[in-house]
């Protein structure tokens, strides 16, 4: 899933270039304009994520911004999925988790025994079971998420460019 947006047209650009701001993916406030538009899908995505444990919860972030995640810590399992690209006409970034198991909780999944004839687990009532597989339902969190925010991810873009117009005094 991406949220692909145009933001500058040439019109906007030139009115940047008057207030003398980088408008290129080199500047920092487009930057962060982009961040703050991406921290509205990491809180929704995070509310929306399966809470037995709320690792995977915690391990939702935005690509390369790691430090913006109060609950991101690399010694429960999970590290920066990466994906900031930063160029003179492109500001890219990435929200999810690299946990193992997040894909299975988003989409589903069934999960056979592999080097053993049956998968041995235990329940919370205490009983133990053995079968030769077990189906996982989905339980989407990230695409919900997207659905939810991706017009808010807009507004919140334009209120921070808008910001950062208003303080140049226009």
């Amino acid at each position: 899933m991406q949220i692909n947006m145009r933001i500058f047209t040439e019109e906007v650009t030139k009115a940047f270039q008057k207030l003398s701001v980088n408008v290129s993916g080199t500047s920092k406030q487009v930057i962060n304009a982009v961040l703050s538009g991406c921290l509205l899908l990491v809180n929704a995505a995070g509310h929306k994520a399966p809470k037995r444990t709320r690792t995977l919860e915690r391990s939702i972030h935005i690509g390369g911004h790691t430090q913006l995640s109060p609950h991101f810590d690399s010694s429960k399992g999970y590290s920066d999925i990466g994906g900031a690209v930063t160029t003179d006409n492109l500001v890219k970034r990435e929200v999810g988790t690299n946990l193992i198991y997040a894909g299975v909780q988003e989409f589903g999944a069934t999960i056979h025994a592999k080097n053993k004839p049956y998968l041995v687990f235990k329940t919370k009532d205490g009983t133990w079971h053995s079968v030769k597989s077990v189906v996982v339902p989905p339980h989407p969190y990230l695409r919900p998420a997207f659905d939810q925010e991706k017009d808010n991810v807009a507004r919140e873009i334009d209120r921070v460019l808008d910001q950062l117009i208003r303080q140049a005094g226009f």
